[in-house]
């Protein structure tokens, strides 16, 4: 028994002491990793590539080829954030990006690009690295002006460009995208940039502290460069021999919509008009738009304004007979069009409106000729008019504030003879064209 329990301590010893030999084993495995970034064996450590463009934006995609002593170690593809971690033996490496005339990176950028290849190194004493990428330009393109005379003018899109400048006038043409305000600059104050025309040569505008403020219309930019308006602009280098310079074009904002680039809004009443007859014998008699004490209110349950009250009589529109300040509406939608402008409380334009197609709701189409067909609209046919709804009335007040009718500054202000006569305009103006049976 004696000697089985000996032989079981001595097992026991022998287990406990294997144990502890593999534990220092591994203990002494981790502390070559321990502390280590990324648990990295001694040997090795993390080295950083990214890439950015002369703004500081991220470049994904890119590919970037590591080598040491002019011998590839190693290809990685930044990532989304324009940054790629490369595990590398200790020592010193150099990094070259993928050449201009490869086609996958030219198809990704749009252009050619260079950097500076003297400074893609990396090391153990600095194992980050940022690429700056610049355009550039696509090529050049002979500008003929109405002079006679002849320029060569760099082609470019946009962006940041390491350009070999030359004494005197450097001419570029700008292919924008996109339309918006652009800022066109170069870093150093020996050079000022004009904007050209490009058929007379005239300058349109110059740079301001070094800046040229260029905004491009939406009319200006196509799908492809072959359908987008070039603008010449130069650079007027006083140097005295050529010297690198890096000429930014940037969109700052977007450039605010205009009147001439959007469609017009066809303004329509969504429901068929019901017929209006006016009882026989009615009497009609105008909204006096000078009158303070005036009471015109809307009635949601019948959809039409009424003077005084919900109850008080129905305010009439003239559609097809005249006011006392104005022809009729047909009459005018037949000539040119009824219209408003819209803007913002900045002044920027939102959108515009013709309001032809809404009249002719009520007072049907015209004939070939331009005139009333009769029993083709839902108005009394008698006295031309037709029962004040929420789409007339929006109609009458966005048209007339556009056209300006009760704006005394206005060309088309329709009461300057009342005016004479010292009379007041009130916040009814809008109804100069309305009527109401009095009872």
């Amino acid at each position: 028994m004696k000697t089985l329990k000996k032989a079981l301590s001595l097992l026991l010893c022998a287990v406990l002491l294997s144990s502890a030999l593999l534990l220092c084993a591994c203990d002494k495995e981790e502390s070559t990793t321990k502390g280590k970034p990324g648990g990295l064996p001694d040997h090795m450590m993390y080295y950083n590539i990214s890439v950015n463009d002369y703004f500081g934006n991220p470049l994904a995609g890119i590919k970037a080829t590591v080598y040491q002593n002019g011998t590839e170690v190693t290809t990685v593809t930044l990532g989304e954030d324009g940054t790629e971690r490369v595990a590398l033996d200790k020592g010193d490496y150099t990094v070259t990006l993928l050449p201009d005339a490869d086609a996958e990176l030219k198809s990704y950028f749009g252009y050619e690009f260079t950097y500076d290849e003297s400074l893609c190194v990396l090391s153990e004493a600095a194992p980050d690295l940022t690429v700056t990428l610049m355009q550039k330009p696509n090529g050049r393109e002979k500008i003929y002006f109405q002079d006679d005379s002849t320029a060569l003018a760099a082609k470019i899109t946009g962006g940041a460009y390491k350009y070999s400048f030359s004494k005197g006038n450097n001419y570029f043409l700008l292919h924008p995208s996109i339309p918006g305000i652009y800022e066109i600059s170069i870093g150093t104050t020996d050079a000022e940039i004009q904007y050209l025309s490009s058929f007379n040569h005239e300058t349109l505008s110059v740079s301001e502290n070094g800046v040229l403020t260029l905004p491009v219309s939406r009319l200006y930019v196509g799908a492809d460069e072959s359908s987008t308006s070039p603008f010449l602009f130069c650079v007027d280098a006083k140097i005295d021999s050529k010297t690198d310079f890096v000429l930014t074009v940037k969109k700052v904002s977007d450039m605010p919509l205009s009147p001439s680039e959007v469609d017009w809004i066809e303004y329509k009443n969504p429901d068929t008009p019901e017929q209006f007859t006016l009882p026989e014998g009615a009497t009609l008699t105008n909204v006096d738009v000078f009158d303070a004490e005036l009471d015109i209110v809307f009635n949601e349950n019948d959809g039409y304004y009424h003077v005084g009250s919900t109850d008080g009589p129905v305010v009439l529109i003239r559609l097809t007979s005249d006011s006392p300040y104005l022809a009729n509406f047909f009459t005018i939608c037949n000539t040119s069009p009824l219209k408003a402008y819209f803007y913002d409380e900045e002044g920027n334009f939102r959108r515009k409106e013709i309001y032809n197609t809404l009249i002719h709701q009520y007072t049907g189409e015209p004939d070939v000729n331009g005139s009333l067909v009769q029993g083709a609209g839902v108005y009394d046919a008698k006295t031309g008019t037709y029962p004040l709804d929420a789409h007339l009335a929006y109609f009458m007040k966005n048209a007339g504030e556009d056209m300006g009718w009760w704006n005394p500054d206005s060309y088309n202000f329709r009461f300057e003879d009342d005016l004479l006569l010292g009379k007041t305009l009130t916040e009814n103006a809008w109804l100069f064209a309305c009527c109401y049976v009095a009872e």
